[in-house]
């Protein structure tokens, strides 16, 4: 199974026989599949779409999309980076549905120093800068700070350049910094 900060591996022995169960059609060995996995989509869901009912949604989406799309996948090695490119485009979707794809960064509410703010505004500030993010800035950003993948990672995930995972990367961590204007 691939925990918080842990990157996509080859599959144990009990997870290929219910990979090739669930190719054959078998829905429980999906089940079993999926609900190892349950949580990590959830989380990162979340952490993309910031709500209960959108990750819920998103992560209901995700699985039932790959159920259909299951019989396609012909290596259970890429089992979970699939599932997660699924999840991905689902969150992107809600996100542009929701007119929150690509919001412009308005000019941060604070002039003090961070020390000097609270935590609830500091949240608060972050919290926007977040929501500014554009859909692919805000996935890559969770994938490396929240998911702790390697940029390699996420570029072979999103099917991106290293360069431009990187550069997305470095630009949404300058966004989060401008919100609290602390210098890069």
């Amino acid at each position: 199974m691939q925990g918080a900060g842990i990157e996509p591996g080859a599959p144990s022995t009990a997870d290929v026989d219910l990979f090739v169960r669930a190719r054959g059609g078998d829905l429980a060995a999906f089940e079993a599949i999926a609900v190892e996995r349950l949580p990590r989509l959830y989380r990162l869901a979340h952490a993309i779409l910031g709500g209960d009912a959108e990750a819920a949604e998103a992560t209901s989406n995700t699985l039932v999309g790959a159920w259909h799309e299951f019989p396609r996948l012909d290596d259970p090695a890429r089992f979970d980076e699939w599932l997660d490119r699924i999840l991905i485009s689902e969150c992107r979707m809600e996100l542009e549905r929701a007119g929150r794809g690509n919001v412009p960064p308005g000019p941060s509410a604070s002039l003090a120093a961070p020390d000097e703010l609270d935590r609830d505004e500091i949240l608060r500030l972050l919290d926007g800068a977040f929501e500014s993010l554009d859909a692919v800035d805000r996935v890559v950003l969770v994938l490396h700070d929240l998911d702790g993948r390697s940029p390699g990672a996420i570029a072979g995930t999103l099917h991106m350049p290293l360069g431009t995972v990187r550069w997305r990367l470095h630009e949404a961590h300058l966004v989060l910094r401008a919100a609290l204007e602390v210098p890069a």
